[in-house]
């Protein structure tokens, strides 16, 4: 029987002379649990790659102890972890290349800003070059600070899946 909870209007409780279940509720579904591809028994791993459930029996562990049902598919694994890796060195590789990108170009607006205070004598435009080289310097800085934290992270992910081998 379901009625409202004392001083909320808006929810509604299950009561009965039973213990509550998510199972007794109206429209529920019965919960199934994922089966071995090979054996009708229940599935203790899931393959990485394919997402096969797997036994005791049938489950194998790569080397960063990741399940994977076939050769086929801890091959194909490695593969993608390897194409992931060059994406993460190449962003890293890109960052470094715009923060040096950013000290050139600060550089340039403040050099133009003090020959703009001395020979052209225009004080708004020498301050807004100088300005405007500043935030690059910054910029090239912080772009710098997040490609060496993004490198050392990598490297210390690496480090502790050595290590568990």
């Amino acid at each position: 029987m379901l009625e409202p909870c004392d001083g909320k209007l808006s929810r509604t409780v299950l009561r009965g002379e039973r213990g509550c279940k998510a199972s007794d509720l109206p429209g529920a579904r019965k919960r199934y649990t994922m089966k071995c591809i090979n054996h009708n028994a229940d599935a203790q791993a899931v393959c990485k790659y394919c997402g096969k459930g797997l036994c005791k029996d049938c489950a194998t562990f790569t080397k960063n102890y990741r399940s994977v049902c076939s050769e086929f598919c801890e091959n194909q694994l490695t593969r993608s972890e390897r194409a992931f890796d060059m994406i993460i060195e190449k962003s890293e590789r890109a960052l470094k290349i715009n923060a040096y990108v950013y000290y050139v170009m600060g550089s340039i607006f403040i050099i133009a800003g003090l020959v703009s205070v001395f020979l052209l004598k225009h004080l708004f435009l020498s301050i807004f070059l100088i300005l405007f080289g500043i935030g690059s310097m910054l910029s090239g800085l912080k772009t710098m600070k997040i490609s060496l934290s993004n490198g050392m992270r990598q490297k210390q992910g690496r480090s502790i899946s050595e290590t568990q081998t």
